[in-house]
């Protein structure tokens, strides 16, 4: 198994970015026409009148849908070092878009802004979910880091298989709410890492030509579309949302095959790994009520997939990336700082520990 990259390969820091453009444009879609409400038999704006449209988001989405695992497989490939540096500087982060929302929304509604230690919670509990189950995967890491490399080919072939089954039958055929429902938890993401970890292990046995993974991604999200559009037309809706989770086998190969297709293109841009390194925080920014309600009004305004609407998602893609990604470059400057003196302590009171205890043995 190959060690892991000081300088990560722009080819995978341009697919970070190509997913979390999905993960925007999917969020426009499932968020913006209120699928997911329509999916539970709510109250929503989903066209479920107009056959072409419907068909369209749901074909688009299809497409869209697979940014979350492309994270994790980039993650996995290259591994989690679990540091107090990395730690320190996930949860700054959130906690500092948390609380520039709390204040965003008080200004807004024209209310008090009242400081309380609730955006601490809304980092792992409420305000994402994606980013709870990551500092759990980030817990995880080291012990699969480890299993990994200590595995014989055998032992991490049979280890996929068993997540594998976790994953798709119990998960996703079944609906076992006590092991992986939807893909939204942590077993999911330890699975999609895993997966990647093996990417990385026996990447050199991987003989797939580029075209082949473009092929199976193009064709395996046609496949998804056109079954949740089948479930869609004969009113099975919750079946319809239920084409689009994490989970999904079929979304789980289209996510391979994507990684797989960007990793022959092989090439460095400092400029994009640049980029790349503050896409979080385009996450931390997007997913949020304020902006939900937002692309719900657009969409109320000027129509779904009209012109306009299209016009004024790709513009809002394109301005709120390369807008946030320069706010967060900035915000680096300050919580940096911060970041190193309270990893720099940590690791003191660390090592600290670690001689006391090595004291103790000797004695």
């Amino acid at each position: 198994m190959k060690k892991n990259q000081t300088t990560r390969d722009s080819n995978f820091e341009l697919l970070r970015i190509v997913a979390m453009a999905f993960i925007v444009l999917h969020h426009m879609i499932v968020h913006g026409t209120q699928m997911w409400r329509f999916s539970l038999g709510e109250p929503s704006i989903f066209p479920v009148g107009n056959i072409p449209v419907a068909a369209s988001l749901i074909l688009l989405n299809a497409f869209f849908v697979v940014g979350v695992n492309s994270f994790l497989l980039i993650s996995g490939f290259y591994g989690i070092k679990l540091k107090f540096k990395s730690f320190y500087a996930l949860l700054i982060t959130c906690l500092l878009y948390s609380y520039a929302y709390d204040v965003l929304v008080a200004y807004t509604h024209h209310t008090a802004y009242v400081f309380s230690l609730q955006p601490l919670e809304e980092v792992f509990l409420h305000s994402g979910w994606f980013i709870t189950c990551y500092v759990g995967l980030m817990f995880l890491s080291p012990f699969i880091n480890k299993a990994v490399v200590a595995f014989t080919s055998k032992e991490a072939i049979y280890g996929l298989i068993l997540l594998s089954v976790l994953t798709f039958w119990f998960g996703f055929h079944l609906g076992s709410t006590y092991i992986n429902e939807t893909g939204y938890n942590v077993l999911h993401f330890v699975f999609i890492y895993y997966m990647g970890q093996l990417l990385r292990r026996f990447e050199s046995s991987i003989r797939i030509k580029s075209s082949v993974s473009w092929g199976v991604y193009v064709g395996v999200s046609l496949v998804i579309g056109l079954i949740a559009f089948r479930q869609f037309y004969v009113g099975n809706f919750a079946n319809m949302f239920k084409q689009f989770q994490y989970n999904n086998p079929l979304l789980v190969l289209s996510s391979v095959a994507l990684f797989l297709a960007f990793k022959q293109l092989a090439f460095q841009a400092r400029v994009i790994n640049w980029f790349a390194g503050s896409v979080l925080a385009i996450y931390l920014v997007h997913d949020h009520f304020f902006f939900r309600e937002w692309f719900v009004r657009i969409n109320q305004t000027y129509g779904i997939l009209t012109p306009q609407t299209v016009g004024i998602a790709l513009l809002i893609v394109v301005v709120l990336m390369v807008g946030v990604v320069l706010l967060d470059k900035l915000r680096l400057i300050v919580t940096n700082p911060i970041v190193d003196f309270l990893s720099n302590k940590s690791e003191q009171i660390q090592n600290r520990i670690e001689s006391k205890l090595s004291q103790k043995k000797s004695v």
